[in-house]
């Protein structure tokens, strides 16, 4: 995943959505090294924001049973606007239910 971001970083590419959906922790065969979400996030997050395009935005999806990061965390890691969408996004099956942290996160212009 790192590696697909350096490489379109390096080809210039730009995005007006990116969905970001990163694994707790991956050792894949196919990766460099490992990624852990808690140490890895906001490296991944701050390639993603240089992906972007001006008006773009990032949903991101965390999925962590201990240490969530919040809006605070995340905009201070990546001096960018941060909102947590909470629980606007939760479908009446999941209601009482564990789901992940939603946020869409934005460039400071």
């Amino acid at each position: 995943m790192i590696e697909f971001l350096n490489k379109a970083l390096a080809e210039k590419r730009q995005w007006d959505i990116i969905i970001a959906d990163p694994p707790a922790f991956s050792n894949s065969k196919k990766m460099i090294e490992d990624f852990d979400l808690k140490r890895d996030l906001i490296i991944l997050l701050n390639k993603c924001l240089s992906l972007l395009s001006p008006s773009g935005k990032i949903f991101l999806s965390v999925n962590l049973r201990r240490s969530t990061p919040n809006v605070e965390e995340l905009e201070t890691g990546l001096n960018a606007n941060v909102t947590d969408l909470g629980n606007r996004i939760i479908d009446e099956d999941f209601k009482g239910r564990k789901i992940p942290k939603t946020f869409v996160i934005y460039r400071i212009n």
